[in-house]
């Protein structure tokens, strides 16, 4: 543990507000760096005080989501640490500021704060490091975005397979209706999986029909994912072959009809 001498002992420099001894931490206690977190992380943070018993509940309710009673025996257990670091506090030494971290879910600093509270009462005040999500509705469309990233990559072409299963008699589709019915298709399928492995979601899609070697082809997009815009991620994500469908040399409708009559 980094820990400084100074001559005063009091509980407003028993931690260092320029310091967490955490590099990544520390950009947030300058100003140029918290700047860069905002703009680039999406991460805020400002020095709060807060007694040793708020922290302790904060850190028990909002990370580790146990009784703080739980939290405090698992590190009181540490004896020996505590002892130190109360000696230490009381002694002039300074001690790095502690975080908490609400937006990854993390914290720094338990020890120093029990340490701290036993030293100069658990109702006393100290300088915390908070950080939180800077946009709180940007933060949601990132976490929406991985989400579906996640989605995709392991359950999309299984629920485009399925929708292709539920169509059992393509035949039947009216030829300038099949790209509307199939996205229903898919956003069904999606609401419904039928592999256990697959999460329900909702899940919006986009058809596009091409033609190829004189047959109708179609080919699926997902542009909307839980809220994400499709401006902000759009990507093929699978491709339908419907080969003996629509014979373009006998059908009246070609790839455009098809795109255009919806």
């Amino acid at each position: 543990m980094k820990r400084y001498i100074r001559a005063a002992v009091s509980p407003d420099n028993v931690f260092d507000i320029n310091d967490t001894h955490a590099s990544y931490y520390n950009e947030f206690l300058k100003p140029d760096g918290l700047k860069y977190m905002q703009d680039h992380k999406n991460r805020t943070g400002e020095i709060v005080y807060m007694s040793p018993d708020d922290y302790f509940r904060e850190c028990a309710e909002k990370i580790f989501k146990i009784p703080q009673k739980a939290l405090e025996e698992s590190r009181s257990a540490n004896t020996s640490a505590i002892i130190e670091y109360t000696s230490a506090m009381k002694n002039g030494d300074v001690f790095p500021l502690p975080y908490i971290n609400y937006a990854d879910k993390g914290q720094e600093g338990l020890h120093r704060m029990m340490a701290a509270g036993d030293a100069f009462g658990w109702n006393t005040k100290f300088p915390v490091l908070i950080v939180k999500a800077y946009d709180d509705e940007y933060e949601q469309r990132y976490k929406t975005y991985n989400k579906m990233q996640d989605y995709e990559r392991y359950d999309y072409k299984k629920v485009v397979r399925q929708a292709v299963d539920a169509i059992s008699d393509w035949d039947n589709l009216a030829p300038p209706d099949v790209l509307t019915q199939f996205e229903q298709a898919i956003r069904e399928a999606a609401k419904n999986p039928t592999d256990p492995d697959i999460e329900s979601a909702d899940i919006d899609v986009r058809t596009e029909a091409y033609e190829r070697n004189g047959n109708v082809r179609i080919k699926v997009y997902l542009t909307n994912f839980n809220g994400v815009e499709e401006e902000e991620w759009v990507g093929s994500k699978e491709e339908v072959w419907l080969d003996d469908m629509f014979d373009l040399s006998e059908s009246p409708f070609d790839a455009n009809d098809y795109n255009n009559m919806r």
